[in-house]
C-alpha cells in the first residue's frame, strides 16, 4: 500500500537570484495607503518567483524633514524589507540612517564620503550619474556600490553607456526612466543590473501585479535568450 506521504512532489529548490532585478520609486506625494498598497501587490508576484532572493529594489524619497514624513519614511522602509526588498532613500544619508534603510541614492559625487562616514561600510551607497562616463568613472573611483543611468523626461538612456559599463566595471548599474516591458530586454541584454520600471508598474491599466508579472517576464526572456549558443 502507497502511503500519502509517498505520493508527495519534492518542493522545488529556489537557487540563486536574477540577473536582473526591478527597480520601483514611490513619490513623496503618493498616498501612504496607495503606496503601501501597491508595494505590497508588486511583493506578492516578486516573492512567488523561482528565486532564493529577489534582487529587486525599492526607492522612497527623503527630502522632508517634518514628522509626518519621516514617519511616512520609516514606515516604507520597513515596508519594503518585510516583503524582501532592498530599500534605498534618496538624497540623504542621514534620514537613510535613521529609517534603517539600506542605503542611499545621492545626487553630487562630493557626498559619497560623508554618506559612507554616517552609514557604514555596509550601507549601499549609489550614485545618479546622468548619461556621463566621466562621472560614473568617478563614482567607481570613489567606491560607491552602484550607479544610475538617466537622462530625464521621456527620453531613455541608451544601451551603449550600459554595454561600455559593462566592461569597464563590475559595479552594478540601475538605468532608469519611463521603461515599459517591450524596453526592458534590450537594456537586460546590455548589462542592466537594475531596470527602473516605476510608471509602467504603478499606472498600468491591468494593475500593479499584472504590471510586475510583464516586467518580470521580459527580464527572464531576455536572460534566457542570451544563454543561447
Amino acid at each position: 500500500m502507497t502511503s500519502p506521504e509517498s505520493k508527495k512532489q519534492p518542493k522545488e529548490v529556489k537557487k540563486g537570484a536574477p540577473a536582473c532585478g526591478l527597480y520601483l520609486r514611490i513619490a513623496d506625494d503618493k498616498p501612504f495607503e496607495a503606496a503601501f498598497r501597491d508595494l505590497r501587490a508588486a511583493a506578492f508576484v516578486i516573492n512567488r518567483s523561482s528565486y532564493e532572493k529577489n534582487l529587486h529594489v525599492l526607492e522612497v524619497g527623503g527630502d522632508a524633514l517634518d514628522v509626518e514624513s519621516i514617519d511616512r519614511l520609516r514606515a516604507l522602509v520597513l515596508g519594503g524589507k518585510q516583503n524582501g526588498m532592498v530599500v534605498i532613500v534618496r538624497g540623504h544619508a542621514g534620514l537613510a540612517f535613521a529609517a534603517e534603510a539600506d542605503g542611499v541614492l545621492l545626487e553630487k559625487a562630493d557626498e559619497i564620503a560623508n554618506a559612507r562616514e554616517v552609514m557604514g561600510e555596509d550601507a549601499i551607497i549609489g550614485l545618479r550619474c546622468g548619461l556621463s562616463r566621466q562621472a560614473a568613472d568617478k563614482a567607481s573611483d570613489l567606491g560607491v556600490d552602484y550607479i544610475s543611468f538617466a537622462s530625464g523626461g521621456a527620453v531613455l538612456p541608451p544601451e551603449t553607456l550600459l554595454s561600455w559599463w559593462r566592461v569597464k566595471s563590475e559595479i552594478p548599474a540601475l538605468v532608469e526612466g519611463p521603461i515599459t516591458n517591450d524596453d526592458c530586454g534590450r537594456y537586460v541584454r546590455a548589462g542592466a543590473t537594475f531596470v527602473e520600471a516605476t510608471d509602467y508598474v504603478w499606472n498600468h491599466p491591468q494593475g500593479v501585479k499584472q504590471a510586475t508579472i510583464d516586467m518580470l517576464y521580459a527580464i527572464d526572456l531576455a536572460v534566457q535568450a542570451q544563454s543561447l549558443p
